[in-house]
């Protein structure tokens, strides 16, 4: 590796921690306080960082919010196309979504407060409706690329099968306080699911 790149990488990965800084402060933030009661500089006075700084990452507190989101949709999302071509659609669909529920165990102690803001804080609806709208769309193309020229037509019914199966488990888990692992409540909606997922591979 060059200089020139090593110092790249260097930079891409402080920033992407940086990034992840403020996620984790805010969550934190939002837990103890509650949303309204959070302003952008109390965020960057837990990060021990200046507004402008927060502001070449975010350009709102409720963007920051729909980051959690944006970010897991765009890894699931890059998870699906690095499956392997020869496996059929719902099996891919499958195992990136149980890959989404493990992150999100992890990393519940963020995500469970900001679920919590997306939920309550009307500001927030639109956005994260928007979020899901673009995602569908890249989701259900790659989904056709995987089925059959015949089958094509089913693909966004069968992506929207999954994800439909994945949110409702997400949601229960969430209810139920993150108790638990997301991967046994996701595991089981896509069991019940999954024959009718199945069938929408055929034409």
């Amino acid at each position: 590796m060059s200089p020139a790149a090593a110092h790249t990488g260097l930079r891409e990965r402080k920033k992407a921690q940086t990034r992840t800084a403020f996620v984790h402060a805010a969550a934190d933030l939002f837990a103890e306080r509650g949303y309204d009661a959070v302003t952008v500089e109390h965020i960057c006075a837990a990060v021990d960082v200046s507004q402008r700084t927060f502001f070449r990452y975010f350009s709102t507190k409720a963007d920051l919010v729909l980051a959690t989101v944006t970010d897991l949709l765009g890894e699931l999302l890059d998870d699906l196309r690095e499956r392997p071509d020869t496996e059929q659609a719902w099996a891919a669909l499958r195992e990136v979504l149980l890959v989404a529920a493990d992150r999100i165990t992890e990393s519940k102690r963020q995500y469970l407060p900001l679920v919590t803001v997306i939920r309550d804080a009307p500001e927030l609806v639109g956005g994260n409706a928007a979020v899901f709208v673009d995602w569908e769309r890249e989701m259900t193309a790659e989904t056709a690329r995987r089925l059959a020229p015949v089958a094509a037509r089913h693909a966004r019914l069968l992506a929207g099968v999954a994800m439909t199966a994945f949110r409702v488990a997400i949601d229960e888990w969430v209810d139920g306080g993150g108790k638990g692992s997301a991967r046994t409540v996701t595991e089981a909606n896509l069991g019940l699911v999954g024959a009718a997922g199945i069938r929408l591979q055929r034409p």
